[in-house]
């Protein structure tokens, strides 16, 4: 069994100055992390995965879809924004995360939009 972590319990915005906690987490036997942000302008992508790398740690991304974010509203222009909000937090994120999750999104967002 593996262990993983959000910082969302600690920040809303995880960035340059949350990267002490990674190896925190590694160090309180956490196996991997889930790095959360609502927004991903100016995410430090490069930084990040140079610290994930250096703690062994697994990483997944929270893109906090809320308020008028849906995949599964009744109205198909909320899912297509939705997803467009996603691709854009993708194309922001593209060095600290694995890119298993983009080929799954690709085949299931068809449905959504």
């Amino acid at each position: 069994m593996k262990y993983s972590i959000s910082t969302f319990l600690w920040t809303a915005a995880f960035n340059e100055s949350n990267l002490a906690l990674l190896a925190q987490l590694k160090e309180h036997g956490c196996d991997g992390v889930e790095i959360a942000r609502f927004d991903y302008n100016d995410f430090p992508a490069t930084k990040i995965r140079r610290e994930l790398e250096r703690t062994e740690l697994e990483c997944t991304m929270c893109f906090g879809l809320s308020g008028e974010y849906s995949l599964i509203d009744d109205d198909s222009r909320v899912r297509q924004k939705t997803l467009r909000r996603i691709w854009r937090n993708l194309a922001s994120t593209p060095e600290a995360i694995a890119y298993e999750g983009l080929a799954f999104l690709k085949q299931h967002a068809k449905g959504c939009v």
